[in-house]
């Protein structure tokens, strides 16, 4: 599904060369669940930004389910962003202004979905969440509407191949 070969990452800092990634090569098959760890520094956030289709590798290659990533334009690249991968930050981004269904819609509105087809998908996600889960997850949080439960929705609710 995912694979990076010889990728680095260079950046300019006022003239000096900073190294972010060096050679990277990674192969993640569809399905396998991967943690990316590291100090500091040590490039974590630009191999996520690369393999997210944020940046663009210097050198090196990306491929995504057999596409050639590094080869796209930006509208290619915003079109698999916003069609096959989902992002997971680390303060969640939920819109507070949103209930737990329309921030579950969310991403569905920018892939153009229809409001009725939102609507009805979020309430089809939302009943697979049982209140066990809710519970288990954060008991003295309101149950209803709980970050997790709704990250997890938003997450599914467009059957996205990457999670970032």
């Amino acid at each position: 599904m995912i694979r990076l070969s010889a990728v680095t990452k260079v950046y300019d800092a006022g003239g000096a060369e900073v190294r972010a990634l060096n050679g990277i090569d990674l192969a993640i098959a569809a399905g396998e669940y991967v943690a990316v760890m590291g100090p500091s520094g040590s490039g974590k956030t630009t191999l996520m930004d690369i393999m997210g289709c944020l940046s663009r590798p210097t050198e090196g290659s990306y491929e995504f389910e057999g596409e050639r990533v590094d080869a796209l334009d930006d509208y290619g690249l915003a079109r698999l962003r916003g069609e096959r991968i989902g992002f997971v930050f680390q303060a969640f981004n939920l819109l507070p202004r949103l209930t737990a269904l329309e921030n579950v819609e969310l991403p569905l509105l920018y892939r153009r979905v229809t409001h009725r087809q939102r609507q009805a998908r979020a309430r089809e996600l939302r009943a697979t969440i049982t209140p066990h889960e809710v519970a288990a997850v954060m008991p003295k949080l309101y149950p209803e509407e709980t970050l997790r439960a709704v990250l997890r929705e938003r997450l599914t609710a467009d059957e996205l191949k990457l999670v970032t």
